[in-house]
């Protein structure tokens, strides 16, 4: 069997990247016949045997399509020959099925690439690892709900990716249309957030399951030796994001420094982009590119907060029960889904002195915690490969 997976990027510390990887050496593994094929348009890919990967495209049309759309609403619908490129490429691998992540990312043509597909008429599986094929222009829709039928006057022109003139109606048009015509689609939602989205979108008719994200148990796991009290007595709050935006409520985390006392400390990773800057008490990790650095901060903290109702999985929180490490999230949230009490605490309604209750909750409640993975990547993986199997048998 082949199988074709096509993403953004191939740099495995983006989750919807280290998933890619992960199915496609499953899919290898499984079968000394089985062959796969990456095509992507960033980031440096790692060698995998029995794995091809294919870049389409260069930085000039990558940089041309970042302009079009930060000005004109046009993400997707540039790099043209980049996407004429990659459907060379598919027609000469001939695979068994295709696998899409995410489609945004200034590298390809969206429209060209699903009516190619269309034409390949081989099963075609699509992970929703956010919500840009199910609105006309965002990749998150926060509190707006014009995404369930049309999405014109966007409010939200700054959300990623942002625009001067946003173009949603019709945006939200043609991918739906473009998806829909696809004779053998299957929606993937990590959650029931997702999924639930999904249905209330306009591939409302797509057939979909629910696959969650999982953890690489191998790497993200706890220390035999992590102390179950710190002899300082300090109490460390991770924020963790790759790039902190509106909709990971960092009004929230700033309300929580400003509540913080003396031998409370407070961890930001990721870009902050000027929105968390000169907080008491706080230190600023840039994001991270290892992980075993990640695995260490985990390790660090005594929680691992999440303010942000806007997830499709939450791979952080996952990640920091898996190593061990509670977790505070709000209950409307995707993360409340697996968070269970002997993991750390669910937050009815989002607050700085909600959060700040059930961080001092947990600190002083060290030793009934006991966090783990809600999930594992090869659980992911085999829940993958059985889709793919039972798509090419029907």
């Amino acid at each position: 069997m082949r199988l074709a997976a096509i993403n953004t990027t191939a740099s495995p510390f983006h989750a919807p990247a280290s998933l890619m990887l992960d199915v496609v050496r499953g899919f290898v593994d499984a079968s000394g016949d089985n062959r796969a094929m990456v095509l992507y348009g960033r980031g440096t890919p790692q060698s995998i045997p029995g794995v091809v990967f294919h870049k389409t495209g260069n930085q000039l049309s990558v940089i041309n399509h970042y302009l079009w759309s930060r000005t004109l609403d046009r993400q997707g619908l540039m790099s043209r020959r980049a996407t004429a490129q990659m459907i060379e490429y598919l027609k000469e691998f001939r695979p068994d099925i295709i696998h899409l992540h995410n489609l945004h990312g200034h590298y390809l043509h969206y429209p060209s690439l699903l009516t190619a597909l269309e034409r390949l008429a081989v099963p075609v599986v699509i992970t929703l690892h956010d919500m840009w094929l199910m609105t006309g222009r965002c990749c998150f829709s926060d509190k707006c709900e014009k995404w369930q039928q049309s999405c014109s006057h966007c409010p939200n022109k700054s959300y990623y990716p942002p625009t001067l003139l946003s173009h949603g109606k019709i945006n939200h048009l043609l991918k739906s249309d473009c998806i829909n015509r696809l004779p053998s689609v299957t929606l993937v939602a990590p959650s029931q957030w997702a999924f639930r989205r999904s249905r209330e979108s306009l591939l409302r008719l797509c057939p979909a399951v629910i696959i969650p994200n999982g953890v690489r148990q191998d790497v993200f796991k706890p220390l035999a030796d992590k102390p179950a009290n710190k002899s300082d007595g300090t109490t460390t709050i991770l924020a963790i994001a790759n790039k902190w935006e509106a909709r990971k409520r960092p009004d929230i985390i700033r309300g929580i420094a400003g509540l913080l006392t003396d031998d409370e400390h407070l961890l930001i990773v990721g870009d902050t982009d000027g929105l968390l800057s000169g907080l008491k008490n706080t230190t600023y990790i840039p994001p991270v590119a290892d992980y075993g650095t990640l695995v260490d901060i985990y390790h660090r903290s005594d929680c691992t907060i999440s303010a942000s109702t806007n997830e499709t999985y939450g791979m952080t929180i996952a990640e920091s029960m898996s190593c061990g490490t509670p977790v505070i999230v709000p209950s409307d949230s995707a993360m409340a889904e697996y968070v269970s009490p002997s993991d750390g605490y669910i937050i009815g309604r989002p607050s700085p002195e909600a959060f700040i209750d059930a961080i001092r909750n947990a600190a002083s409640d060290r030793n009934r915690l006991s966090p783990k993975s809600p999930y594992s990547r090869s659980e992911a993986v085999k829940k993958y490969l059985d889709l793919f199997a039972t798509l090419t048998n029907d």
